[in-house]
């Protein structure tokens, strides 16, 4: 008998969010979204529409479905970084998610920046995702996909730089390094664990720099005429 599918609650149904998502179900995953107004919500009506396998509802609807029965995932946090720029923003989302959010997988894919979306809030001297995990201590969080443009999670075979498939950096938990992999490669990336979550401030600079070089601000411009970004940070190691 064939493995059930594998789940994934995706907060959040804009460009990345959307994008993973149908990398997912591509994958044979199973896909539903979360949003906070799932019944008006455009860009979930519109996603659903692209991505009829693919289900949506609510915030707590969605976490909680991914944690039930067999085939139980991941939850995948994909909403703007202006969501987790604070201390209070980050207790605030974690709030939205419900008490089902205990026990469960959740990867931070944001960006905490500022109101120009250029340069990190990090007043507070530790990353979002570790902000985050201590307003969700029953939780287990994770860093990924925050060093990659949404471009270039649509191509993980790296069609829009070198042709050689993409690696992608990722934080969290030894304990759990296995489980973010697992949908790290669905996607079609392949993943490389950098340590613990404290090295999500690594991921987080990293990102930073990664958006300024696209941004056309401080005399750096990597971008292409056509605004994507022709450049991806790659993982080369001797094994």
């Amino acid at each position: 008998m064939a493995p059930p599918p594998q789940r994934a609650a995706i907060i959040g149904a804009g460009r990345v969010g959307s994008t993973l998502g149908a990398r997912l179900l591509a994958a044979g995953w199973t896909v539903m979204y979360g949003s906070r107004r799932p019944g008006s919500s455009k860009k979930l009506q519109k996603t659903l529409h692209a991505q009829p396998a693919a289900s949506g509802g609510g915030i707590t609807e969605a976490v909680e479905w991914a944690g039930g029965g067999p085939g139980a995932g991941a939850v995948l946090l994909t909403v703007p970084g202006s969501a987790l720029a604070t201390d209070a923003a980050c207790a605030a989302f974690a709030r939205s998610l419900g008490p089902s959010a205990a026990g469960k997988l959740v990867i931070d894919a944001t960006n905490p920046l500022d109101s120009e979306g250029n340069e990190l809030c990090w007043s507070r001297g530790r990353s979002s995702a570790e902000v985050l995990a201590q307003c969700l201590p029953e939780s287990f969080v994770c860093k990924a996909f925050n060093t990659v443009g949404v471009e270039h999670m649509a191509r993980p075979d790296g069609a829009l730089v070198t042709g050689q498939r993409l690696t992608l950096m990722f934080a969290g938990t030894a304990e759990h390094q296995a489980e973010v992999a697992l949908l790290i490669e669905a996607v079609g990336f392949e993943p490389h664990w950098v340590g613990g979550l404290r090295y999500s401030r690594n991921l987080e600079a990293l990102a930073e720099l990664y958006i300024h070089l696209g941004s056309g601000t401080g005399g750096a411009d990597w971008a292409a005429d056509n605004g994507t970004r022709p450049y991806h940070f790659q993982v080369l190691r001797r094994r």
